[in-house]
């Protein structure tokens, strides 16, 4: 699984299209979802799929963090 934050896709289906991006057009031929933007999403759920663990595990609480 691949994340990229504030990704182009139409912009890097482009330049793919044209083999100025081999690699990210051999990506882009598998399997893909879009996740819409929304500033009130909890980022739990995502750090939930990237480690395969429970908050109480991977630590992450919200979305930033005081130390």
């Amino acid at each position: 699984m691949l994340g990229v934050d504030g990704f182009d896709l139409a912009f890097a289906e482009r330049l793919a299209t044209s083999g100025q991006l081999p690699a990210i057009g051999a990506l882009l031929g598998g399997a893909r979802a879009a996740i819409a933007p929304d500033a009130d999403a909890d980022p739990r759920g995502v750090d939930l799929v990237a480690t395969g663990q429970p908050v109480a595990i991977h630590g992450v609480r919200g979305i930033e963090a005081v130390v």
